[in-house]
């Protein structure tokens, strides 16, 4: 998928995140890669959606402990999961916090901390 935004390795991972989410097995990548296409076109009329989708990578990255992309299924799975336990306890970055009350605001970084510690 040509994007205009976000990089190739942006691209895999939040296909790959797409595809963990949603998990069908008689869909081919192309079909994920539509939701990725998509992102990136939201992107490249928002910058801030564009730095949140490239702070989310950076985040699912580090979770992962490398590429996000490259882990296995079971890796992307918990750290997804983790994902969840930390917005369950209202510590969320910008996207979700001006949807939450009483939620607390902290950097990608430190969401990508609470997701590695709700994992």
């Amino acid at each position: 998928v040509e994007m205009k935004v976000l990089s190739q390795a942006e691209g895999e991972a939040l296909l790959k995140m797409t595809r963990t989410l949603f998990p069908h097995q008689k869909l081919s990548d192309a079909v994920y890669a539509l939701v990725v296409k998509d992102l990136d076109a939201g992107a490249a009329t928002d910058a801030k959606s564009a730095k949140t989708l490239k702070d989310g990578v950076l985040a699912l990255n580090r979770a992962a402990g490398g590429n996000f992309a490259d882990a296995p299924y079971e890796k992307r799975l918990d750290i997804i999961k983790g994902m969840e336990g930390a917005i369950v306890a209202k510590t969320v970055t910008y996207d979700f916090h001006r949807l939450m009350e009483g939620a607390t605001l902290v950097k990608c970084s430190e969401f990508g901390e609470a997701i590695v510690r709700s994992m």
